[in-house]
């Protein structure tokens, strides 16, 4: 019986746990920045704890943390707006997001890593984290949809059209 309820829990924990894609320019509409893979973790308060802008070889010790950091609703605001719902939080455990590039995007051997990590971190915490995976996807896109700051700027005169 111990078993079986352990199993359910598992099961209900994954069944939350969602994936969402997000375009380019979408992700630099967010204060959060371009990077991937970037990780953001949570506690059971729906505390920010950690985050990082980098593959972290040693996340699993990153859960050890209490102090929760003071852009923490900020971050979450920003998580909810790239996934179009309120955020859905563990609330035995932790809850992490991480932002990955697409395999259409081109190789990215960090986020593959950061990946791998999180998996053998999700074997040994079982139903005490969720994981929401953001995938940033290949989309076409014009300059018109970038942020101001990130649209290029033209040097020197624009060419007369010629009639």
């Amino acid at each position: 019986m111990k078993y079986f309820t352990l199993l359910i829990l598992l099961l209900a924990n994954t069944a939350l746990a969602k994936n969402y894609d997000i375009t380019f320019p979408e992700k630099l509409k967010s204060n959060l920045g371009p990077y991937s893979p970037q990780v953001y973790l949570f506690n059971q308060d729906q505390s920010l704890i950690y985050k990082v802008k980098r593959q972290d070889d040693n996340l699993l010790s990153r859960f050890k943390l209490k102090t929760p950091l003071r852009e923490s609703e900020t971050v979450k605001k920003a998580l909810e707006f790239f996934m179009k719902e309120p955020a859905i939080f563990n609330e035995k455990g932790f809850t992490l997001f991480i932002f990955i590039s697409s395999e259409e995007s081109g190789d990215c051997p960090p986020c593959d890593a950061q990946m791998d990590i999180i998996k053998k971190i999700q074997g040994k915490l079982k139903d005490k984290l969720l994981v929401h995976t953001l995938t940033l996807i290949e989309s076409a896109f014009t300059i018109d949809d970038l942020p101001e700051g990130y649209r290029p700027v033209i040097i020197g005169k624009p060419k007369a059209k010629e009639e």
